[in-house]
């Protein structure tokens, strides 16, 4: 549904998964954002953000994910980043060591049935 109001045309922003919400998403400076499905697909699917986290076996902060071009460019981000098709997400490392990149990183590759 689009709402129309005098001074701009508002799109209500809904797209969220189980265990990431819109806020979590958009990470730009605007009140809205493009999320794709890949940020937001069920965790039965064998990607996307969902699945990471279920895989990983627990939450993590996203440091980026949705952000439009203006943001993007402030913050050094790559010409044609994906963030700004909303189909990227950089997710925080807590603990900033390896073991823990390494158990982000096989959450990524694993797949049921095993590695991929």
């Amino acid at each position: 549904m689009w709402i129309w109001s005098r001074s701009a045309l508002i799109l209500p922003q809904s797209r969220h998964s189980k265990y990431f919400t819109f806020a979590d998403l958009n990470t730009g400076d605007f009140g809205w954002a493009l999320i794709r499905d890949p940020l937001t697909i069920d965790e039965s699917s064998a990607y996307g953000l969902d699945r990471w986290r279920t895989e990983f076996g627990g939450a993590r902060t996203i440091n980026s994910a949705y952000r439009n071009p203006k943001r993007n460019s402030s913050v050094g981000g790559a010409p044609k980043s994906r963030h700004m098709h909303g189909d990227a997400a950089d997710l925080r490392n807590v603990s900033l060591q390896k073991p823990e990149w390494d158990a982000m990183t096989a959450a990524a590759t694993r797949r049921a049935g095993g590695l991929r």
